[in-house]
């Protein structure tokens, strides 16, 4: 492409916008599942993941058929405390997901472990980290 690029900002000959990837030498981060995307007995936490990450994802599906239980319910997550299974034993560090909620997690430190807990055995979400 040659010529002046609409939004150069003075830079003689017309910049051409480039995308900055993060990541070593600009190779950009692997998506890849977290520890866990079930709860596997209600009301006791998993860890879902445990730092050094860079980011990621976590949905609590909107429908019981993807939550894999009979009733749609809420999800909760937590960085520090051992989250609860129900909204009265929240913490203040604990994240409400509602059914179709979801959270981006931000980077996290080598031993940080975000955990999650729900009131049902066996309901799912939905995690990816990178």
């Amino acid at each position: 492409m040659s010529g002046p690029y609409p939004n150069d900002q003075g830079v003689p000959g017309g910049a051409i916008p480039g995308w900055i990837v993060p990541g070593v030498a600009g190779t950009g981060f692997t998506p890849r599942a977290a520890n866990a995307s079930s709860i596997t007995t209600g009301g006791t936490a998993v860890s879902v993941v445990t730092g050094l990450i860079n980011g990621g994802y976590i949905l609590n599906p909107l429908t019981a058929a993807a939550q894999k239980i009979v009733t749609a319910e809420n999800l909760y997550i937590d960085f520090i405390n051992t989250p609860g299974s129900t909204d009265a034993m929240g913490n203040g560090t604990t994240l409400d997901l509602q059914p179709g909620q979801g959270y981006a997690i931000p980077a996290i430190s080598a031993g940080v472990t975000l955990k999650a807990n729900a009131a049902t055995s066996g309901h799912a979400f939905t995690v990816y980290v990178w």
